[in-house]
């Protein structure tokens, strides 16, 4: 008899916890659907694993296979910038063009104009970086360029608008790292 009761207590519990548990994450979830962090935080715990960002034991490359390290990021770090180089030269050469036919026509449409920007954009955009993200190519910490945000905004909103006035982004400007480890390097 006492079995019983045991086997019914506790099948009861499971169900309570089941239900506890399902209430507490549909309320998480629902309550965080406009905050996407948040909602994959309630969806990771939800699982339980936490995504491990470990590289492989090794790896082959022109027929030799590497197990340092340092060796296999250095080619994934090879990889990605030849493939950034390689993306640029297809679209740079209009000679690579395989089909000869010529260009769709399309509808005539107003040209499209930027408008310029205003010093307080600028500044409000300045003011809303994440402090704890790294550097870029300019070596300046966002936490920097944040604390003088009401120094710099003017002399940033007259650059972005001489580069919207001249229709040309400075090369510079779309440069970035790859990072696949805490070294990186420039593509540009």
């Amino acid at each position: 008899m006492d079995w019983i009761v045991f086997r019914q207590l506790r099948n009861r519990f499971t169900f309570l916890v089941k239900k506890a548990k399902s209430e507490y994450y549909i309320s998480n979830t629902t309550s965080n659907l406009n905050d996407p962090k948040k909602f994959w935080k309630v969806i990771k715990n939800t699982f339980g694993t936490e995504t491990k960002n470990e590289l492989p034991a090794c790896i082959v490359t022109d027929s030799q296979t590497l197990t340092d390290k340092s060796a296999i990021l250095n080619c994934f770090n090879e990889h990605f910038i030849s493939s950034g180089s390689l993306f640029e030269s297809l679209h740079s050469d209009p000679g690579q063009n395989v089909d000869s036919s010529p260009p769709p026509s399309h509808p005539v449409a107003q040209p499209f104009n930027f408008t310029f920007i205003e010093a307080i954009e600028v500044h409000k955009a300045l003011q809303n970086l994440d402090p704890h993200k790294s550097a870029g190519p300019d070596k300046l910490p966002p936490h920097f360029l944040k604390l003088a945000a009401d120094f710099i905004a003017e002399p940033l909103t007259y650059l972005f608008n001489v580069t919207l006035s001249n229709n040309e982004i400075p090369n510079i400007w779309k440069c970035a790292y790859v990072l696949p480890e805490r070294r990186g390097s420039l593509i540009c």
